[in-house]
């Protein structure tokens, strides 16, 4: 068996805990190892996530250039397409945390033409470290002077 196919739950920043709709289609594949031909339909319907999948080490070693990609979807999918065995287990064993469309970081606005960034006006330089001013020394401008001299007694 090449690849190990398991349950999943869903949280969203609203709710926790919701069951996938994969939990029936891997009941009916069965624990047994088959052929991707034999489950393939089945199979290739089961959310596209890398976290609801267990790999064998030697299969990961020799197929690890198409399972690298930031393309999760496509990943996953490879590695049903590339298994010669695939096993079902219907029980949960991973949470999938969606995360709100407002944490996710903002794409930067795409240029089509490379001469609009020449038409941008440049960002003003940021202004140059001001010096660390020190508090002034206690001393009042008279504290500086010389002292008048003391008048002496003599008696």
């Amino acid at each position: 068996m090449d690849v190990l196919l398991f349950d999943h739950v869903r949280s969203t920043w609203e709710t926790a805990g919701l069951p996938s709709s994969d939990g029936p289609r891997l009941a009916r594949a069965g624990r047994a190892a088959h052929p991707l031909d034999d489950i393939a339909r089945s199979a290739l319907r089961i959310t596209p996530l890398l976290g609801n999948r267990a790999l064998r080490t030697p299969f990961w070693h020799a197929h690890e250039p198409h399972l690298t990609t930031p393309d999760e979807r496509y990943a996953a999918y490879a590695t049903l397409l590339l298994a010669d065995h695939v096993a079902a287990l219907n029980q949960v064993a991973y949470e999938h945390h969606e995360l709100r469309p407002e944490s996710l970081p903002r794409s930067p606005p795409s240029s089509t033409t490379p001469s609009s960034t020449a038409t941008k006006p440049s960002s003003p330089s940021p202004p140059a470290p001001r010096a660390a001013q020190f508090p002034q020394s206690p001393q009042s401008p008279r504290a500086t002077q010389a002292a008048p001299p003391t008048p002496s007694c003599t008696t």
